[in-house]
């Protein structure tokens, strides 16, 4: 039988994903059918064995997922507020004055009763509020029972089409509900035993301290990334090495297993040790290996697939590296099937089987005198295609420089960094000026590689950002990709003159993700940043307009309680939703005033996209910041244009601006005041976008100007009633009313006398706080409104 486990994962793979599209009771029946059926068919005619097990795995991967699906239930139906006593694992994650962990509640505590709750895991997070708290927080680790208040709440749903869903992330690892407690000191520490698996974290924290004492940041953590797979890397270095393509770099992979694994084995049989015993002593190692660099996918995967071929040594068989990649898959899809649905879990698996298959024969085309040096260049090449529709999915972008940098930067990270680091790290803990000579010496060299690698990710024009592609684009990508490389390889003459053909067929479904042509509406979505504004216009025919960005106001903190990585809503909403939706050039940037909550997120916009204008009143910058943004804009010599009223223009054929606010200067004591109002008219659709307008801005539209019918009023100040006045809305009266407010903000907004005000005239009100992001696509015969969170009630057709 040939490679009987590749079939069966295959099958298991397919089987897995349809019961996630298609939910059915049948599949226990139909695995059940075909085993039966398959196991009297191969006794009799002795054939079709690799389609019988494709079966096999498909009906039970199906069957499985769905059984593993419906039991990933929680214990509660409703939100509670209760206290409960549980155990922490893994060890608490810290960052500033931030705690957070997972804690399997054992019992809770309600009125008097106690209840035994089996199986449930909550998230935890707090915070210190003072470093007393913070000493007793580090003292925490795996296995500790405490006794907490809690407030179940459900996790937060994606807000934003692009947004990360921390809900379905945590769904996925069995967990359900989350609760935040104010303050550390609300914790009891029961007790606290010390457990192997805490143990070990205590050993990985030696490790991360000792790292954190030989280098200084940002290389402490890189290394600590590299070596012990904690990521507490800052974020400038984390965008960088993102930008570029060398995120990779940052994770624990086959290649550090291969290196740790030939390195003990070199060294067993140096000591004398037989190859059988040598493998058996690390395959006894590798699960410690493991846990001890926190069992991310790729870890898993290649300490599985290391331990099958070390077991192979004790054998003396030969070794399969493709049935050993497809077992170390089946199994890490038994332990937890959410993972096929992982970018990280999908990345390693396919990355690696292509490099089985493909870098070796591919060598031997590439016209290089070096053998050495072809395989790398052919390392390269299956690497970047093969991650690249991965890559698009998943993070909307990709740097046309990944390719070289990789095939430069990565061989210095594997070859010179990963050994020196830890030869520096080992040597430490026996003679500490040895281990800060060898750190000393990484240390050079990093640097030196960081000021190439920051040079280079200045350049904004090193990445392009896609619009994520279709499954069909994908898998016909992957099979065009497999084609193409057996008309390169193949030694038949006639396969090899479809090379050309191939290559073609896929350069051009290439260009259909570059080439987007004429769009079938206008989409404006009101972005949701919490409490800001950032609307984005995108015109049929390709325009792109930016109307504020959202901002996240700075606090002062002590060293303390800093983070690694704060917030940003630039940076971590509007830029990726940017991405995702394609966009390489924003034609026109619009700061309607100089609030922070306004343009703070612009600044990681312009860092990001080229930008053809600003569009500005005549108001003096509010503050340092707005200043900066303004002198960084006129050194990358993009035009500022100052607008006042009465000034318009047409966009493109059917679409066209209207400004309407502010006439003069207006004192830098009222900035909302001097917010540009504009009047946004796409076909027969009237739009009225207000920024931060108050009372007196909208009696002086009032009084020049008499309204066409408003079919959508963006609702000035996120609800203020210091806006929205009866004057005003009694003139305009919107058919929609947009309001971009943040969750539970402290101001109150929206104010229930300006809903009020709004339903009075019959406006229907869109909130991003209840609903998220909202899109509205605007055509010749009317506009068509939704939220992010879809449903029967978040939709409107006019």
């Amino acid at each position: 039988m040939h490679r009987p486990l590749i079939s069966v994962t295959c099958g298991w793979i397919i089987g897995e994903w349809l019961a996630n599209q298609v939910n059915s009771v049948s599949y226990l029946w139909i695995a059940i059918f075909i085993l039966i059926g398959g196991c009297l068919f191969y006794c009799k005619y002795r054939k079709g064995m690799p389609v019988i097990l494709l079966f096999i795995g498909f009906s039970t991967g199906a069957t499985y997922f769905q059984l593993y699906n419906e039991a990933n239930t929680s214990a509660f139906s409703r939100e509670l507020t209760t206290s409960g006593i549980g155990e922490i694992s893994p060890k608490p994650i810290i960052d500033g004055n931030h705690v957070r962990f997972n804690l399997e509640v054992k019992y809770i505590q309600n009125q008097g009763y106690t209840k035994q709750i089996p199986g449930e895991t909550i998230h935890i997070t707090t915070k210190a509020q003072n470093q007393i708290e913070l000493g007793f927080a580090r003292h925490w680790y795996s296995g500790c029972l405490i006794k907490l208040p809690m407030k179940l709440e459900r996790p937060p749903k994606a807000r934003n089409p692009s947004g990360f869903d921390y809900a379905i992330y945590l769904h996925r690892y069995g967990i359900h509900w989350q609760t935040e407690i104010p303050s550390v000191s609300q914790i009891q520490v029961i007790g606290c035993q010390r457990t192997l698996y805490s143990k070990i974290e205590a050993l990985r924290q030696t490790l991360h301290n000792r790292l954190d004492h030989l280098y200084t940041a940002p290389f402490s953590g890189i290394l600590q990334a590299m070596l012990i797979g904690e990521q507490t890397l800052d974020v400038p270095t984390q965008e960088i090495f993102s930008t570029l393509g060398l995120i990779h770099v940052l994770s624990i992979s086959g290649l550090h297993v291969s290196l740790l694994v030939a390195t003990l084995y070199f060294l067993l049989l140096l000591c004398g040790l037989s190859r059988e015993k040598s493998a058996l002593l690390i395959i006894l190692f590798l699960p410690f290996y493991a846990v001890l660099t926190g069992g991310s996918g790729p870890v898993i995967r290649s300490v599985i697939m290391a331990g099958m071929m070390l077991f192979a040594v004790i054998l003396r068989k030969t070794s399969d590296s493709v049935s050993f990649l497809a077992l170390a898959l089946l199994l890490q899809l038994i332990w937890n099937p959410y993972q096929l649905w992982e970018a990280g879990f999908q990345l390693s698996f396919l990355i690696t089987l292509g490099l089985i298959l493909y870098v070796e024969p591919l060598s031997h085309h590439i016209p290089v005198p070096w053998h050495r040096f072809r395989q790398a260049i052919s390392v390269m090449i299956v690497s970047q295609v093969l991650s690249f529709p991965i890559i698009l999915v998943y993070f909307y972008q990709y740097s046309w420089l990944s390719a070289p940098i990789n095939l430069l930067f990565v061989p210095i990270y594997s070859v010179v960094v990963l050994p020196l680091s830890s030869l520096s790290l080992v040597i430490s803990f026996l003679l500490i000026g040895w281990g800060k000579i060898f750190a000393n010496i990484t240390s050079w060299i990093m640097d030196l590689m960081d000021k190439c690698l920051s040079w280079i990710a200045s350049f904004s024009q090193i990445t392009y950002s896609f619009s994520p592609p279709s499954l069909w684009w994908v898998l016909c990508y992957l099979f065009i990709l497999w084609f193409s490389f057996i008309t390169i390889v193949s030694d038949r003459r006639f396969v090899q003159r479809l090379r050309y053909v191939t290559l073609s067929v896929l350069i051009f479904q290439l260009g259909m993700l570059i080439y987007k042509g004429e769009k079938p509406a206008t989409l404006i979505t009101m972005v949701d940043v919490g409490q800001g504004d950032a609307i984005l216009v995108e015109t049929a025919k390709g325009k792109t307009f930016l109307i504020d960005g959202g901002g996240t106001m700075p606090r002062k903190v002590e060293p303390w309680q800093k983070r690694r990585k704060v917030f940003e809503v630039g940076r971590d909403v509007l830029v990726p939703y940017l991405r995702y939706r394609g966009i390489n050039h924003i034609d026109t940037m619009v700061m309607t005033h100089g609030d922070g909550d306004h343009i703070r997120g612009l600044d990681a916009v312009a860092r990001r996209f080229s930008v053809g204008q600003v569009l500005h009143s005549a108001a003096p910058p509010a503050d340092r910041f707005e200043q900066d943004l303004l002198t960084s804009f006129m050194k990358k010599q993009v035009p500022i244009k100052l607008v006042r009223s009465g000034e318009s223009w047409q966009i493109e054929e059917g679409i066209q601006i209207k400004v309407l606010h502010p006439a003069s200067i207006v004192p830098s004591s009222k900035p909302n005041n001097g917010s540009i109002v504009m009047l946004l008219s796409i076909y027969d659709t009237n739009i009225l976008l207000t920024g931060d307008m108050e009372e007196q801005a909208e009696q002086d539209v009032l009084s020049k100007y008499s309204f066409p019918p408003i079919h959508i009023l963006k609702v000035a100040h996120h609800g203020s009633n210091t806006s929205t006045t009866d004057a005003w809305i009694s003139n305009i009266k919107p058919h929609q009313a947009l309001i971009s407010v943040g969750l539970h903000n402290r101001y109150g907004h929206p104010k229930p006398e300006v809903l009020t005000r709004l339903r009075q005239v019959g406006a229907r009100i869109w909130r991003t706080d209840q609903q998220g992001a909202i899109l509205i696509r605007v055509q010749q015969n009317g506009y068509q409104i939704e939220s992010n969170w879809k449903g029967d009630d978040e939709k409107s057709d006019r």
